[in-house]
């Protein structure tokens, strides 16, 4: 066998492993033999050990593993614990590589043990990332949390340079995972900072590592000129480093090409991809290194549409691996995968279906059967099998796809941190949700397929909402104190996190301080939280839960939304009625209609007697035949519907919806378990309005002081800039007084907050001890991302839930920029913020404010004032859809607590009888139609 060149990682290992050999001072021949035979012994160990890495890199596993188990037996014949720790790290890579997920876990364990053997921090480091990392690709999320915690007490305790350079790169690389680009960067900044400081060849090896995963962030973020960049720094790294096999010099050619790609310059991406020719120009090219080339050309020829191209790469690529591998290698595996795509592409769709199956097989036979990796393959699978009209297998895959991934999440989801549960989350719900299209397209519209298919869609809708709100309340009824504290503080260094991370650049080390004890704090409770009862029991609901809920003459109609073929965003509805074996799927509309008849026009035209046939065609009609007269309507908004209220649409006769049928708005299905109509239980009640938005610095301090806040709720930040302030609300003074007298007639007892009293600290106040009703009036907001750079205040955030809140006492000075006196909360009130609290107590919520029922609309629900009450635990809110009129909503909130009184305290009804007598005085939908109840 030639013996190839060593790599830069080779010599870094060499240089960084071993020292120097010393002097013998042998005292007899005796030992004098013994030292030379351990000379030896080790000399040959370290042959095979660098020239396994050699083939390793080559992609070579199976001779790799082979060596290093010669390398190993040799450092375990002169106990050298430093290079058996290296050797079992390595041995745990290759059997993972290869599938030998028993034997890759087993030698990371033993690398882990050997580590802490050796003393060597960077080395135990290094193993305990290995292993974590096994963990995650294995699916043992509670292992994986719980030998994170170990990672980072390690570099907590550690004063090694290269234990804390490797840890930046760690968590670089785990913020990027979560989409937190920001954090990543600087965390790959200081990485780069400790690598400039070793020496060559280790130096160039380092900065090659970064440029790598900073040229992945910038693609990560659409910045693909900096992506470009960064690759060409990349490769004048790798060109340093002399000892680099032709392959892996030439390797980073096929990241340049996928930039250009994106950047639609075919030109210069078809040039990288000829500069791959010379990595096998010397002959010394592995079969697997061969195989990177023909493949990693498919795929760029498959995002140039150049379909037929990319085919006969993949099958060239098929040819060289086949005499080495089986159909259950990694590479094999992803190459069958990519040639069943592009035998899709190009309408030979049998040829597809089989390869699917050999995919989904193999799969099954690589991970197991009830692994998410076949799951994944099964929905392939299932997709392709409609297109060949095999509707019933295609069908019976999907099903079987999704109830893997599901039973999976059930498992797996204790154990995934705060951190990490969105991007998880977003890796699973794709696929749950194509179900609904699905069926749509298979016909598959009422049946047991379409029962599963609205399982998932139940299973994922608002699944990251109801995992925070049953884990928040096992904490409380199952938590010790010190896990209770800990949520507390976490939430707090979150909120200021947020804050501080408006400038970034200006305050990234104190953010990144914050970031790193959040991470500790996060992974520790969810570490606890495995003693805590089943708080994930809310996914066991499904479709005949549902539907056993439902009386009569109700009927569910739960809204959701998908991209269909051609690219549009279409919505469907499932119609879930009572006695009904399975619910009924049916395609409504397009945004492109609603667009369409929109035309530039506010969305409360929909409501107005002009555009009435058309509303009621695209927004009903599918519907109506299912609806029985005087029947109640509960329906779960998706996507624009979120900016209506069905029950405001006009129909034919002039009468609105919600005057043939009883509409009830609900945030997600799982919310009909609640099923409370009134007011029930002590009657409390707490109300704001009529509040002074400037306060001078005196009257601040003693209105903050009147409340002894928990300091973690009273944090907030220092770096505040100017903007316009919000102008007086006279009417909401008026509309508070008015509800104060009717709920004091009704025997509430009432703490009204007005003028300077209602502050942000007397709102926080209320965390834990929240009243049975609780009433807002003032301003709201809510920005879109880009809408906040005009708002210096909101400048720089980017989340919903940091873009939309209320408006309390004294909140100019904070929204202009003004300085605050010490301990003063500012007043503005954000989603974020009120997230946090536990409000659990109440029942109805009213939001007397401008686009408090605005918000991001996703997937997952809507994030805003309405995602962050909801979290709190509150039951029922009213809530507006636009900017509302100052007196035409004090008479609406007047009238609304008046019918509440008149009609034993049920909501509902007084909310319907209220929103009616506005009609009748202001017709214009603008005036009224903007109200809406949520429970």
């Amino acid at each position: 066998m030639k013996r190839k060149r060593l790599t830069g990682f080779c010599l870094f290992l060499l240089f960084s492993l071993w020292g120097p050999a010393g002097s013998l001072h042998a005292q007899t021949v005796s030992e004098r033999e013994i030292a030379q035979k351990t000379t030896s012994v080790r000399e040959s160990a370290r042959r095979s050990y660098l020239e396994s890495i050699q083939l390793q890199t080559s992609q070579q596993y199976e001779e790799a593993a082979r060596l290093m188990e010669q390398a190993l037996a040799g450092f375990a014949t002169v106990k050298d614990t430093v290079n058996m720790a290296a050797a079992l790290r390595y041995l745990g890579d290759i059997h993972m590589r290869l599938g030998n997920n028993e034997a890759a876990m087993a030698h990371f364990h033993e690398a882990v043990a050997m580590a802490r053997r050796s003393g060597r921090d960077e080395l135990l480091m290094s193993a305990l990332v290995d292993l974590r990392n096994a963990y995650r690709k294995t699916g043992n999320m509670e292992a994986y949390t719980a030998t994170g915690l170990s990672v980072d007490s390690l570099v907590k305790l550690t004063g090694d340079k290269e234990t804390i350079r490797e840890s930046f790169l760690q968590k670089g690389t785990a913020a990027q995972e979560t989409g937190d680009y920001k954090m990543a960067e600087y965390y790959f900044e200081l990485y780069k900072k400790f690598s400039e400081q070793a020496e060559e060849p280790n130096r160039s090896y380092l900065l090659s590592i970064y440029f790598t995963h900073m040229r992945d962030l910038k693609v990560a973020t659409g910045d693909y000129e900096a992506a470009l960049r960064l690759g060409e720094q990349r490769i004048e790294a790798d060109k340093r480093q002399t000892n680099l096999s032709n392959f892996m010099r030439y390797l980073p050619y096929i990241s340049q090409a996928n930039i250009y790609v994106a950047l639609n310059d075919s030109a210069r991406a078809m040039a990288c991809l000829d500069s791959l020719r010379h990595a096998t120009e010397s002959g010394e090219a592995s079969f697997r290194e061969r195989f990177w080339i023909y493949t990693s050309r498919g795929l760029i020829h498959k995002k140039l549409n150049r379909y037929d191209l990319a085919l006969k790469d993949y099958e060239e690529a098929e040819r060289i691996l086949a005499p080495h591998v089986g159909p259950t290698d990694d590479l094999w595996l992803n190459n069958l995968g990519n040639r069943a795509g592009a035998e899709y592409q190009l309408g030979k769709l049998e040829a597809s279906r089989e390869s699917y199956a050999r995919y989904a097989e193999a799969k099954r036979e690589r991970y197991g059967e009830t692994s998410n990796e076949y799951s994944e393959a099964l929905y392939y699978l299932a997709n392709i099998e409609a297109f060949c009209g095999r509707i019933d297998e295609g069908c019976a895959h999907f099903v079987q796809s999704a109830e893997i991934f599901e039973a999976n999440t059930r498992e797996q989801l204790r154990f995934i941190t705060g951190m990490e549960r969105e991007s998880y989350w977003k890796d699973i719900a794709s696929r749950l949700q194509a179900m609904s299209a699905f069926a749509i397209k298979s016909g598959n519209t009422e049946s047991t397929f379409t029962e599963s298919c609205y399982d998932a869609h139940l299973f994922s809708k608002a699944l990251l909402l109801e995992t925070e709100k049953s884990l928040y309340k096992a904490l409380q009824e199952q938590g010790t104190a010190e896990d209770r504290k800990n949520f507390a503080t976490m939430e707090a260094l979150l909120s200021k996190q947020k804050e501080l991370s408006k400038d970034f650049q200006k305050n990234k080390e104190a953010v990144a301080e914050l970031y790193d004890e959040i991470r500790r704090l996060d992974q520790t409770l969810t570490k606890n939280s495995r003693t805590y009862g089943d708080y994930t029991a809310f996914l066991n609901v499904r479709y005949r839960d549902i539907r056993d809920r439902l009386g009569k003459k109700e009927l569910l109609v739960d809204f959701t939304d998908y991209f269909s073929d051609q690219k549009k965003q279409q919505y469907a509805t499932y119609l879930i009625r009572p006695g009904r074996e399975h619910p009924l799927l049916l395609a409504t509309f397009t945004q492109e209609s609603v667009d369409s008849l929109l035309d530039g026009r506010p969305v409360d035209v929909l409501s107005q007697k002009d555009p009435a046939a058309a509303a009621q065609k695209l927004l009903w009609d599918a519907i109506a035949p299912y609806a029985e007269a005087g029947s109640t309507i509960y329906y779960v908004p998706s996507g624009f519907l979120y900016r209506i209220a069905l029950e405001t649409i006009p129909m034919s006769d002039g009468r609105l919806l919600g005057e043939r049928h009883r509409f009830v708005r609900l945030s997600s299905a799982r919310e009909l378990k609640n099923g409370k109509t009134a007011v029930e239980g002590e009657r409390t009640a707490t109300l704001y309005g009529g509040l002074q938005y400037d306060l001078d610095a005196n009257t601040m301090v003693a209105e903050s002081r009147k409340y002894n806040l928990s300091p973690l709720l009273a944090m907030r930040g220092s770096d505040l800039r100017g903007d316009s302030v919000f102008t007086p609300l006279p009417q909401t003074r008026e509309e508070i007084k008015a509800i104060e007298t009717i709920l004091e007639t009704g025997r509430f007892s009432v703490t009204p907050y007005s003028g300077s009293q209602g502050t942000e600290e007397s709102f926080l106040s209320m965390d834990g001890r929240s009243p049975k009703i609780l009433h807002i009036a003032t301003h709201g907001f809510y920005y879109t991302p880009d809408e906040a750079k005009s708002s210096n205040y909101l400048s720089g955030y980017t989340d919903a839930m940091s873009l939309s809140g209320l408006v309390l006492a004294g909140a100019n000075a904070a929204w202009r920029g003004d300085s605050l006196p010490d301990g003063v909360l500012g007043g503005i009130l954000t989603a974020h913020s009120i997230a946090r609290l536990d409000l659990s107590a109440t029942d109805l919520v009213v939001l007397s404010a401008c686009q408090t029922g605005q918000g991001q609309a996703t997937a997952e629900g809507l994030f805003g004032l309405q995602r962050a009450f909801k979290k709190a635990g509150v039951g029922t809110m009213v809530v507006t859809l636009w900017r509302v009129s100052d007196l035409v909503t004090r008479e609406f909130m007047t009238l609304f607590y008046e019918e509440l009184a008149r009609n034993k305290w049920n909501k509902r009804k007084a909310f319907d009888k209220a929103r009616g007598a506005i009609r009748e005085k202001y017709p214009e939908p603008f005036y009224w139609s903007a109200f809406v109840m949520v429970d």
